[in-house]
This record gives C-alpha cells, sequence and structure tokens, in this order.
C-alpha cells in the first residue's frame, strides 16, 4: 500500500494530513494544473481579484500624484536655479542672508537637485538633496527671525510625493 499526496514525500505526512485534511500537495496535480481542492471558486475569490484590482488602481493613483508633487516642486526649483544661475536674481536679495557670492553655486545646485528628483532611478538622492536643500533654506530663515513656512510646506510634499511615487521604499 503506498502513501500519496502529502505523505508520498514528507515523512510526517499522516500527521500533517491529520493537521490539514485539505492540504493539496501532490506533485502530479501540480504538474498537471489542476487546482482542485485548494482554491475556494465563488463570491470570495470574485471579492479577492477586486480588492487588488482596486489595490493596483489605488497604487496608481498615488503614483501619479507622487509624480505630479516632485513634478511641481522639481519646476519650482529649476525655475529659481536658472534664475541665479542667468545673474536675474538681485544681489541684494541675498546679500542680506551673507549669500552675495554664492548665488551660482546656489543655483546650480538646486538645478542639478531638481534633475535627479525628476529622474525615477535618481529620485532618491534627489529627494536627499531635496531636504538637504529645504533644510537650509529653513536655518537661513530661522536665523534672521523670519518666516520659514513656505520652505517647511515644500519639504513635506517633498516627502509626500516620494512616498506616494514609491510606497514600497
Amino acid at each position: 500500500m503506498g502513501r500519496s499526496g502529502h505523505e508520498a514525500f514528507h515523512p510526517w505526512g499522516r500527521v500533517a494530513r491529520w493537521i490539514n485534511p485539505w492540504a493539496v500537495n501532490d506533485l502530479s496535480r501540480r504538474r498537471n494544473g489542476s487546482h482542485e481542492g485548494c482554491c475556494l471558486p465563488g463570491p470570495a475569490a470574485a471579492r479577492s481579484e477586486e480588492r487588488r484590482r482596486a489595490m493596483k488602481e489605488r497604487n496608481n493613483w498615488g503614483k501619479i500624484a507622487g509624480l505630479v508633487l516632485h513634478i511641481v516642486i522639481g519646476g519650482l526649483m529649476i525655475f529659481t536655479g536658472s534664475q541665479k544661475i542667468l545673474g536675474l536674481v538681485p544681489p541684494e536679495a541675498l546679500a542680506k542672508y551673507g549669500l552675495d557670492e554664492q548665488v551660482r553655486l546656489i543655483g546650480a545646485g538646486a538645478l542639478l537637485t531638481a534633475l535627479l528628483l525628476l529622474v525615477p532611478r535618481t529620485s532618491a538622492l534627489g529627494l536627499l538633496l531635496m531636504s538637504s536643500f529645504w533644510g537650509g533654506a529653513i536655518c537661513i530663515h530661522m536665523a534672521h527671525g523670519e518666516s520659514y513656512l513656505v520652505q517647511a510646506v515644500l519639504l513635506v510634499l517633498s516627502w509626500a510625493g516620494a512616498y506616494l511615487r514609491n510606497p514600497q521604499r
């Protein structure tokens, strides 16, 4: 009398069959693609499929929302960075912060940061540099007793965009 099912290749097969009598572990059934006894067809399976589809749609909307946030913030950074590089920012605007000589360097950093943030492969590095950029702006404004609410909101939106864009990280 030969063993069948789970008992055929597991030494404790009888114990396993006793614990879970519905265990389907027969290699021949798996090779033939037969799934009898392992899936529950009907309303439960349909609900499960609907949930998977809804979760995938939510994931797609989240990724789109995160990408939109990053495009808006990256566009803002490209705009302000290019103004600083081209010399369109009045020197007095940054002279009160003591940054009048580093305007072009800050502009180049802003451009590089925005480009890294917008490219999917380098978005993690771009987010790190973006956080540093906004953190520095917050510190400068705090040191001069000015409001830093705009910079803080942009920092939070950068992180929210990263979370929505890559929820698994």
